[in-house]
C-alpha cells in the first residue's frame, strides 16, 4: 500500500484534491508528518535558524527517503535559501533536481488540456521556471513552457480547490518572468489568465496570491487601457487582508507559505485504535478476538508494530470505522457525487439554498445507503432542510441527529476520557451540542478541539473553526468578550496559514461585535460598522450570499 505522501501524489495526478479526506497512517509515517509540519511552521514563522537545523537533521535522519519526500526536503531547502540570499543559480539547481525526480526536465505541455501532474508538482515546476536562466533554455522556450503550463492548468480536470492552489501562483510567476525578460506583447493574454485565476479564488473562497494577482491586474489594466475601477472590489479586499495582517502582526510571506502541503486530515492508526476502543468501552481482549493476538494489539496501540491491512480492517470494522487508509465523509468512487457533495457544503455555508437543495436531492438519489456514513450524511442534509423550511422543531431536529450519530457511536460518550471521532461524527455531535443545553456534549466537542494543537490544528481546522467559532460566539453572548476575542484571533491567524476566507470573515465579525458590546461608544460603533462592511466586501468578492446578512447587520 503506498504511503501517505504517495497516495496524495497519485490522487493529485488524478485531479482529486485531498482536502476533506481523512488519512490513516502508521505511527512512523505520523511522526514524519509531524516533523514535516514542524519544518513548515518554522519557515512560515521566520524561525530560520530552527528551520535550517531541523532540515539538516532530517536530511541526516531520513535515510532512503522516497522521491516525494526528497522533493519536499529540497523545496524547504530552496525556501530557506531564498531568505538567506542564496544565488538564483543554486536555487534553480535545487528545483531542477526536484523536477527531475518525478517529472523530468524535458517538459512538454504542447498537448494542452492533458496536464497529468499533481498540484504540488505543478508548484515545483512554477518555481523551476521562475528561476530558470536563459543559459538553460532560450527566452522563447521559457515563455512557451510557462504559457502552455498555465493553459494546461486552466483546461485540466483538476478540482477547483486544486486549481486554486496553483493557478494564481503560476499566473503571478508568469508575469514576473515576463517582466524580468522584458516582454510586453503578452499583456492581453496575461490579463485573461488573471481573470481565470481570480474567479477560481472566488469560487473556492481562498486568497492564495490574491495581493500579487491584483497588483498584476492593476499594472496590466493601465498598460492595455482597461477601466481600473473594474478591479476596485478586488483592491478593497486586498486592503482588508493587509489591514488584518497589520493588526495581528501576521508576517507570513507567500514564498514562506506551506499551503501547498496542507490537505487531508491526518490520523495515527495506533492512536485511533486505542482512543476509539477506550471511547466505546471495548476491552483489548474483545477487540482482538478473531482478528489478531492480544499481544499484537498491545504492540499496535503502543506504536511498536504496524498493523497489516487485514488486521487493520478487522479492528476498524469492530470499532465502527470504514476499513480504508483514506476515507471521506461520504463513501463513493463516483467523482460526480463527490463534487456534488462539495458543492452542497459550499452552498449551504454561503446560504445559497437553491443550489444546496438541488445538490441534496441529487445526493439522496445517488448515495449508497449500505454505508453508515452515507446514511448519516443524508439524515443531516434532510434535517437541515426541514429545519430551514420550518417543518420540524428543535426537539425533533436534535432527535434526528442523535439517531444518525447512534449508527456509528451507539451510546452516550460524553463522559469518556478518550475519544476518536471521524470528522462526520464530530459535525453530528456539534449539531447536537449546539442545539440543546447539555454541558456534557458541549464539553466533549470543546475537549476534542482544545486537543488540536500545532500540526493537528492545521490538519483539523475546518471542524476546529466550526466549533470554536460557535464557542467564541457563546462566550461573547455571555459577556466574556476578551476570551471570545482570543479564540477568534487564533482562528484568524490560522486562516492566514491556510488562506481561507470563510474562517476569516466569521471571526472578524465576532471581534467587531465583541468590541462594540464591551464598550458602546461612537468610536467602537464606527469600528463595528467598518468591520461588518469588510465582512460584506469579502462575501461580495466571493459571491457569497452572506453579504446580504452582513449588510443587514450594519448599525
Amino acid at each position: 500500500m503506498p504511503d501517505y505522501l504517495m497516495r496524495n501524489r497519485i490522487m493529485g495526478r488524478l485531479g482529486i484534491s485531498s482536502e476533506g479526506y481523512e488519512d490513516y497512517v502508521q505511527f512512523d509515517e505520523y511522526e514524519r508528518w509531524e516533523e514535516r509540519e514542524k519544518l513548515i511552521e518554522f519557515v512560515e514563522d521566520s524561525r530560520w535558524s530552527e528551520a535550517r537545523n531541523l532540515l539538516d537533521n532530517l536530511f541526516t535522519k531520513w535515510t532512503n527517503v522516497n522521491m516525494v519526500e526528497k522533493q519536499f526536503l529540497l523545496d524547504m531547502k530552496a525556501r530557506i535559501l531564498m531568505h538567506e540570499g542564496g544565488s538564483d543559480e543554486y536555487i534553480f539547481e535545487l528545483y531542477n533536481e526536484i523536477v527531475s525526480e518525478t517529472i523530468g526536465p524535458n517538459l512538454n505541455f504542447s498537448n494542452r488540456g492533458q496536464l497529468i501532474l499533481s498540484p504540488v508538482e505543478i508548484y515545483y515546476v512554477v518555481w523551476w521556471l521562475l528561476y530558470m536562466p536563459t543559459s538553460y533554455k532560450s527566452v522563447n522556450e521559457i515563455i512557451e513552457i510557462f504559457d502552455a503550463l498555465i493553459v494546461g492548468i486552466e483546461n485540466s480536470y483538476l478540482e477547483a480547490i486544486a486549481k486554486a492552489k496553483v493557478l494564481p501562483f503560476a499566473v503571478f510567476a508568469y508575469q514576473t518572468c515576463i517582466e524580468r525578460l522584458k516582454i510586453s506583447e503578452k499583456n492581453k493574454e496575461l490579463w485573461n489568465h488573471t481573470e481565470v485565476a481570480i474567479n477560481i479564488l472566488k469560487k473556492t473562497e481562498r486568497f492564495y496570491y490574491l495581493k500579487e494577482l491584483v497588483s498584476v491586474r492593476y499594472k496590466l489594466g493601465l498598460a492595455i487601457a482597461i477601466e481600473i475601477n473594474y478591479i476596485e472590489l478586488e483592491q478593497e479586499v486586498v486592503a482588508i487582508i493587509e489591514n488584518i495582517k497589520d493588526r495581528y502582526d501576521i508576517g507570513i510571506l507567500m514564498f514562506q507559505s506551506g499551503y501547498i502541503y496542507r490537505d487531508s486530515i491526518v490520523n495515527c492508526i495506533a492512536e485511533v485504535i486505542h482512543n476509539r476502543r477506550r471511547m466505546l468501552g471495548i476491552t483489548r481482549t474483545n477487540l482482538a478476538d478473531g482478528v489478531c493476538s492480544l499481544r499484537t494489539l498491545e504492540r499496535i496501540e503502543a506504536c511498536k508494530s504496524r498493523p497489516q491491512q487485514e488486521v487493520m480492517k478487522g479492528l476498524f470494522e469492530k470499532l465502527g470505522l470504514l476499513a480504508e487508509y483514506r476515507r471521506a465523509e461520504i463513501v463513493t468512487d463516483d467523482i460526480e457525487i463527490i463534487n456534488a457533495f462539495i458543492r452542497y457544503r459550499v452552498a449551504i455555508n454561503q446560504k445559497n439554498l437553491d443550489v444546496a437543495f438541488a445538490k441534496m436531492d441529487f445526493l439522496i438519489e445517488k448515495l449508497d445507503c449500505n454505508y453508515v456514513s452515507n446514511k448519516q450524511a443524508i439524515i443531516r442534509m434532510l434535517n437541515v432542510r426541514k429545519k430551514i423550511e420550518g417543518q420540524i422543531n428543535e426537539q425533533i431536529y436534535v432527535k434526528n441527529i442523535e439517531t444518525a450519530l447512534s449508527l456509528s457511536v451507539p451510546y452516550n460518550i460524553s463522559n469518556s476520557e478518550y475519544y476518536y471521532l471521524t470528522d462526520g461524527e464530530l459535525v453530528l455531535l456539534y449539531s447536537i451540542a449546539t442545539h440543546i443545553e447539555k454541558w456534557g456534549w458541549q464539553k466533549k466537542i470543546l475537549d476534542v478541539c482544545n486537543d488540536y494543537q500545532g500540526p493537528m490544528l492545521i490538519s483539523h481546522f475546518p471542524s476546529y473553526e466550526l466549533i470554536k467559532d460557535w464557542e467564541a460566539s457563546e462566550l461573547g453572548n455571555h459577556g466574556d468578550y476578551d476570551e471570545s476575542n482570543s479564540i477568534s484571533e487564533k482562528i484568524i491567524r490560522t486562516t492566514f496559514r491556510l488562506h481561507r476566507f470563510h474562517g476569516l470573515y466569521m471571526a472578524l465579525y465576532n471581534v467587531c461585535w465583541n468590541n462594540y458590546e464591551k464598550n458602546k461608544t461612537e468610536v467602537t460603533l464606527l469600528e463595528y460598522n467598518s468591520g461588518v462592511l469588510a465582512c460584506k466586501k469579502i462575501c461580495d468578492f466571493c459571491e457569497n450570499k452572506r453579504a446580504v446578512m452582513y449588510q443587514n447587520m450594519l448599525k
